[in-house]
């Protein structure tokens, strides 16, 4: 009893912290993605590092390099063969090009999750990278318009986790501190993080699209635990404590501003289990174990927008698995390929950029290939 109240009070006190901040990590998991985003409960290895270093004391030795994965927005794939065609266009037919793409959005991300890690029980070291950018065509007053935003995050995380006994209770505990340094588009004449280029810039013989970048770096903190409940498990984690990224960009010539931002404090719980369907008629032989995992963000908007749930099947042992879920109301699939020495994963995800389930749906594949050792 002592324990959940210890556990409730953890929670509110960090609800109470969360301020309006700029974007989580450019930096993602994609088998989690495939899964309904859900893992703070279940995660170990190097991803403890960057979603609940609790995990970290039930990780085997592990090392990792060269992480590759890539990211295309689903639109951005239909619309392939336009954006292509507005890329390589010259003069006034940049103007129709561009009019041809409005409205329309695309994306292109990069991860290298982990670029190189090593992880042993209690304790791992990694270097992570990623990036994102998006893009969006309108019609605007004076005709198309193109928004740009994203940026790159690097960071090396350092994190330790231990078993302990709190309250009469096993529980694994984690703790990490990252330093990221960012760089993100910035439109240097207003400080906001859009680039915005209107009808005028695609008219000229040769329009250039000259993006600006803020670059700025900090320290933040996770912590998280997790809690064996028979053959399932609790998880809470809190990411981005403290988080203050400072930085500047440049203006013009040699004048530059200071720039800041804060990472969004991020805490969730989850739980995590397996499921066995063999007992049940008809669906049983085909369905058969399951892993499950789901987490709950604490953060504003409705209930169904921070809900993350997903399950994962073995179809021929840890070589082939396939994995579905939910994420933010949004249906997620995707398939593991596990040949030793190395390993495939793809994803098809929906991430929801709105305040609510439906305002600004953002639809992408994801793939990533990976050196094991």
């Amino acid at each position: 009893m002592k324990f959940k109240v210890l556990l409730a009070g953890v929670i509110l006190v960090a609800c109470t912290g969360f301020v309006h901040a700029d974007d989580d990590l450019f930096i993602y998991n994609i088998r989690e993605k495939a899964m309904g985003g859900a893992g703070v409960a279940s995660v170990t290895g190097p991803h403890s590092l960057n979603r609940n270093p609790a995990g970290l004391a039930n990780s085997r030795f592990d090392i990792k390099f060269l992480k590759i994965g890539v990211g295309l927005g689903d639109e951005g794939i239909s619309q392939f063969s336009k954006l292509t065609d507005f890329k390589d266009a010259k003069g006034s037919d940049k103007f129709d090009k561009a009019l041809a793409l409005s409205p329309s959005k695309f994306g292109l991300e990069f991860n290298s999750s982990p670029l190189l890690s090593f992880v042993n029980t209690g304790f791992g070291v990694g270097v992570f990278t990623g990036g994102q950018v998006l893009g969006e065509f309108y019609n605007g007053v004076n005709g198309p318009e193109l928004n740009l935003k994203g940026g790159i995050d690097f960071t090396p995380v350092l994190g330790i986790g231990n078993k302990a006994q709190w309250f009469g209770k096993d529980v694994n505990w984690g703790l990490g501190v990252r330093y990221l340094s960012r760089s993100r588009v910035i439109n240097s004449s207003t400080g906001e993080t859009t680039f915005k280029k209107n009808v005028s810039d695609f008219s000229g013989n040769d329009p250039k699209i000259d993006v600006t970048y803020a670059t700025a770096s900090g320290i933040a903190f996770d912590t998280g635990l997790q809690i064996p409940n028979g053959e399932g498990m609790w998880g809470v984690a809190l990411r981005n404590i403290g988080g203050d990224l400072k930085g500047d960009y440049k203006v013009t010539g040699n004048v530059k501003k200071d720039y800041s931002e804060k990472l969004p404090l991020d805490l969730r719980v989850g739980y995590a289990t397996p499921l066995d369907f063999r007992a049940v008629p008809f669906v049983g032989g085909i369905v058969g174990k399951l892993d499950s995992a789901i987490d709950y963000r604490f953060a504003s908007g409705a209930i169904f927008k921070n809900l993350y749930m997903g399950v994962e099947k073995k179809i021929i042992g840890d070589f082939l698995k396939v994995q579905m879920g939910l994420s933010q109301g949004y249906p997620t699939v995707g398939t593991s390929l596990d040949l030793i020495l190395l390993k495939f994963n793809y994803a098809y995800s929906v991430e929801e950029k709105g305040n609510q389930i439906g305002d600004d749906p953002y639809p992408a594949h994801y793939a990533e290939l990976s050196i094991l050792f």
